[in-house]
């Protein structure tokens, strides 16, 4: 008859559940990271584009056409339908 020798295993499988725990703690960890900049972020790159106003200058020269930005002492070059002192035109 043969002789069967079985050896316990070397180190200790337990299975404390470290790994476990640290895996939890890094998905809670990225998941507070994704709703703190993730989220907002998408908020905002769904924004309407904003509208750029021009806001006529008085007092410019060589304003052309229907512009009325000629100033109180009428610029010199400006031409069109402006109907202020010192503009030629209509």
């Amino acid at each position: 008859m043969s002789t069967i020798i079985n050896t316990p295993p070397t180190g200790d499988n337990s299975g404390s559940g470290v790994g476990v725990v640290l895996g939890v703690v890094v998905a809670l960890l990225l998941l507070g990271l994704f709703f703190a900049y993730g989220v907002p972020a998408m908020r905002n790159s769904y924004t309407a584009p904003q509208s750029t106003t021009i806001v006529p200058v008085s007092g410019a020269a060589g304003a052309t056409g229907n512009t009325g930005a000629t100033g109180a002492t009428g610029a010199t070059g400006a031409t069109g339908n402006t109907g202020a002192t010192g503009a030629t035109g209509n």
